[in-house]
Parts: C-alpha cells; sequence; structure tokens
C-alpha cells in the first residue's frame, strides 16, 4: 500500500527518478549473486560493512530509498533476510516489484513519514538517500525509530565533502564541458549531508556509532 505524498518538495525529486530509475550495473546478476560480486569500490566497502554485521536468516531489513530493490534482493540472497522498502518513485517500485527475486514488500513513502510501527526492524540501510531529502534529520530520527532495540542503521549519502572527490573533479570538467551532472543526480548542494551534523545527532537519539 501506497502511502500518499503531500510534501511539495518531493515532487522534483519523484518526478526525477520516475525518469531515470536508479540504474545498477548487471542488476539481475547481482539480485541473484548477492554480495559475491562488486561493481565498484564504494559497493566493495559496503559489503563489508553488512558482512561484519553478523546477519543471519530471517533478519527483517527496511531500505529507506530501496529504488528498483536490487540491495535487498542482495541482502537476501547472502544471508536470508526479510525485505522491505520505502521508495518516492513510482517507477522505481514499479521495476521493483516486476524484477524482485524474493517476497520484498514495498511502498511508496516519505522517509521522513516512515509507514511503520516503532521497534519493526533489526537492520535499516539508506545508500546514496540522504543527499536528497530536505530536513534530512527527520529521516534520520524516523530511521531509528523503527530499529528494535539492539538493530543496526547503515547509511551511505553524498556529503559536503565530495568537493575532495573524484568525483567532484569528474562533474568539475563536465560542467566546463556544458554537461550539469549534479543535476542530472538531482543533487542540490545545500542537501549534501554534513558528516559532524549527522554524528553528533546521532547519539542524541540513541545510536552508538560504530
Amino acid at each position: 500500500m501506497d502511502q500518499r505524498l503531500n510534501s511539495p518538495d518531493w515532487k522534483e525529486q519523484a518526478s526525477h527518478f520516475d525518469r531515470a530509475a536508479p540504474f545498477v550495473p548487471g542488476a539481475q546478476i547481482l539480485r541473484v549473486a548477492g554480495f559475491r560480486f562488486h561493481y565498484i569500490l564504494k559497493d566493495s566497502l559496503i559489503g563489508q560493512a553488512f558482512g561484519a554485521l553478523g546477519l543471519r536468516q530471517a533478519v527483517k531489513v527496511l531500505d529507506v530509498g530501496c529504488g528498483r530493490g536490487v540491495l535487498l534482493d542482495r541482502l537476501g540472497a547472502s544471508y536470508g533476510t526479510i525485505g522491505f522498502g520505502i521508495d518516492v518513485s513510482a517507477e522505481s517500485l514499479k521495476q521493483a516489484r516486476q524484477e524482485a527475486q524474493s517476497g520484498n514488500q514495498v511502498a511508496r513513502s516519505d522517509a521522513r513519514r516512515i509507514p511503520f510501527a516503532d521497534d519493526s526492524f533489526d537492520l535499516v540501510v539508506s545508500m546514496d538517500v540522504l543527499e536528497h531529502i530536505p530536513e534530512s534529520n527527520r529521516a534520520i530520527d524516523e530511521m531509528v525509530r523503527v530499529i528494535r532495540p539492539g538493530g543496526t542503521l547503515v547509511c551511505y549519502a553524498v556529503s559536503t565533502r565530495n568537493r575532495y572527490t573524484f568525483n567532484w573533479f569528474l562533474e568539475t570538467i563536465a560542467l566546463r564541458l556544458g554537461t550539469d551532472l549534479r543535476t542530472r543526480a538531482c543533487h542540490e548542494p545545500e542537501l549534501l549531508i554534513d558528516l559532524s551534523v549527522i554524528s553528533s545527532r546521532l547519539p542524541r537519539v540513541g545510536c552508538a556509532i560504530e
């Protein structure tokens, strides 16, 4: 069931990802193979993070900003997790339902109003999502709210430090050549994540940072 989205700031994001659902190379292979294969360095590091969690059969996982559901399928293939996902893009969710390799349940929802009860999940994940959310602290609060005591939150987001990365270099060169990669990725500079703000907020909402 889809949650009605009333916030006007979601329209641009939802429209963007309806036109260009997040692309993962070799998506169907990765869905089946889980984390046995990696396609970029970031993916390898994320796989290592999940491997260190000691995930087991039937762990309940929520993917906030699940897109086409590839991550949920990979976790299911590797660890036997039970997957749930939310996203603002109706087209991405349509693909998630069509392509899923396991029985993931997905719904259209605002990450700042997650439609699940407190303490519902063992693990909440969010990859490349927080940098698209105005008032991202509200999304963090919601993600923490639905994690059971002793559960885990794993986030990856584009931060304000992006200007020191190879991606920033490529984006800058592309911009000088007339192609705005930031706009194409729907990355508004003012929404990029400040790591110090996140690091100071998580302990206040009951999370220990590892």
